[in-house]
């Protein structure tokens, strides 16, 4: 990657079994532009290994809501969801304004765990049909939302 022309603007040479190529880069020349380099420096001495990412697998699962059945639904639906076992989960269910009608907590010996929320709301009222969002949080901050559907 040079200006060999002198025009101002970045050539790009490489090569490959029929020789050697070039490619006009239309970029003016500088140092605040960036080029991935191979062998990921610029004397290309790395190794892909060293770029590479170390992932390690969690212990924790972090909850995930599978299913929520029946939805739409009439008078009562089951949320089933996963967490880590002992683990306590917050479920609530928010209207469409984003106004919290119930709040179930969970924590159970299980990993996979299912709740029912009866359509009603935290003073035991049915609440009108609509749209309506599950969210499960944990004490770690994560929170997976799901829609559900109120039907008359």
């Amino acid at each position: 990657v040079e200006d060999i022309d002198n025009d101002g603007d970045l050539e790009i040479f490489f090569g490959n079994i029929n020789g050697l190529s070039a490619i006009d880069y239309k970029e003016a020349r500088g140092y605040e532009a960036y080029w991935n380099m191979f062998r990921c420096n610029p004397k290309r001495t790395g190794n892909i290994e060293d770029a590479a990412v170390r992932i390690e697998e969690s212990k924790d699962i972090e909850p995930t809501i599978f299913k929520i059945y029946p939805n739409p639904f009439k008078s009562s639906t089951g949320i089933f969801f996963s967490a880590v076992k002992n683990q306590k989960v917050d479920i609530s269910i928010y209207n469409i304004v984003g106004q919290r009608v119930r709040r179930i907590e969970s924590k159970g010996e299980k990993t996979y765990r299912i709740v029912n929320w009866d359509g009603r709301n935290n003073e035991n009222k049915p609440v009108p049909a609509g749209v309506y969002f599950c969210v499960a949080r944990t004490g770690r901050g994560l929170e997976i939302v799901k829609k559900l559907i109120k039907i008359e």
